[in-house]
């Protein structure tokens, strides 16, 4: 990963009260990722600089929220908005495709049994079944998601962590 413009070359960080470093953007960004580093972390560019934030640096974090993915995704996650918000547009798009599936397959379901139940015959396209486990699918997928974001296991679509 090659450094963000305007992004310093070379950090000092603090850890329990020392001085380490320089570190390389690069190096720095990676134990961001595995989380040795959070963003109130403390960083300078220069050996004798002032000390600031580790959130401050550009491109080290995420430029979105991770309160408003965990808000997203606990009320209309269901939709796959939350991976739209993460930057996984083709993910939350299937997402969309199996909850919207599941009710457009519930209602036909519906219809057509009582369609059929005047009839007297059972569904016979079997679309209740497949609702079913559509919204099974659905529900797991959406449970699975937001544990990941509530944990701040599930970075956005850049490999960063929620800000």
């Amino acid at each position: 990963m090659l450094p963000v413009a305007n992004a310093p070359a070379q950090l000092y960080i603090q850890q329990l009260g020392q001085q380490q470093g320089p570190y390389e953007y690069n190096t720095v960004s990676e134990m961001v990722r595995r989380r040795t580093l959070r963003k109130d972390t403390l960083a300078k560019i220069e050996p004798n600089g002032m000390w600031f934030p580790l959130g401050q640096v550009p491109g080290m974090f995420s430029n979105r929220d991770w309160i408003v993915a965990v808000a997203i995704s606990w009320t209309i996650g269901w939709f796959g908005i939350d991976r739209f918000y993460l930057g996984y547009g083709f993910i939350g798009a299937v997402k969309l495709l199996v909850s919207v599936g599941g009710i457009i397959l519930w209602f036909a379901s519906f219809f057509s049994t009582f369609d059929t139940t005047m009839s007297g015959s059972p569904d016979p396209s079997g679309s209740l079944a497949l609702a079913y486990i559509s919204y099974a699918a659905a529900f797991v997928w959406h449970a699975a998601d937001v544990i990941r974001i509530t944990a701040r296991k599930l970075p956005d679509a850049d490999g960063r962590p929620l800000a």
